[in-house]
């Protein structure tokens, strides 16, 4: 009962199951968005009330694959920007990465959207879910867990953070 509205990007290949889930499990009818249309969890047309397409249910489900479009985008940081949503969940959020393996490669289109999100303050509360064994670099686990707002030392710097594995992986063996 703290959260009146969120968002749910998700794979679109995991949509409908993610729909079923949230309504066997917790009861929730959330909209699904397909980029044209709402859907309940029977799969029965819902009305579009008009207006942002992100904002249209207190819950809409999406894809992440069609929010990080660049027409998409725009719809999404002016939902941010009327008031964004108590919960963002994003689904295998391991895809938010940058373009390559450098600190200084440029973030893809899923990661860029995560952050300009972030500066909209679009979420009260973020989620980032992934089931996938995640090989990655120390820069690109800091540039999810910079989303997260962490107080002190850890929510810093990324040097904070890299210099930390730095140090482990530099650690003789025990």
């Amino acid at each position: 009962g703290k959260a009146a509205t969120a968002l749910i990007l998700c794979p679109a290949a995991v949509q409908k199951q993610w729909q079923e889930e949230l309504a066997e499990k917790i009861g929730l009818d959330v909209a699904r968005y397909d980029g044209q249309n709402f859907w309940d969890p029977n799969g029965n047309l819902l009305p579009n009330p008009g207006g942002n397409p992100w904002r249209a249910y207190p819950i809409v489900l999406g894809s992440s694959h069609l929010a990080r479009r660049r027409a998409r985008r725009s719809q999404l940081v002016a939902a941010a920007q009327e008031g964004g949503w108590d919960i963002v969940a994003v689904d295998e959020a391991h895809h938010a990465r940058r373009r390559g393996s450098k600190p200084n490669d440029t973030p893809n289109s899923l990661l860029a959207l995560l952050h300009t999100l972030h500066q909209e303050h679009a979420w009260t509360v973020l989620y980032l879910a992934t089931a996938t064994p995640m090989q990655m670099h120390p820069h690109e686990a800091w540039d999810l867990i910079n989303l997260l707002d962490l107080p002190g030392h850890w929510g810093g710097k990324p040097y904070n953070f890299l210099t930390y594995y730095n140090q482990l992986a530099d650690q003789p063996d025990a």
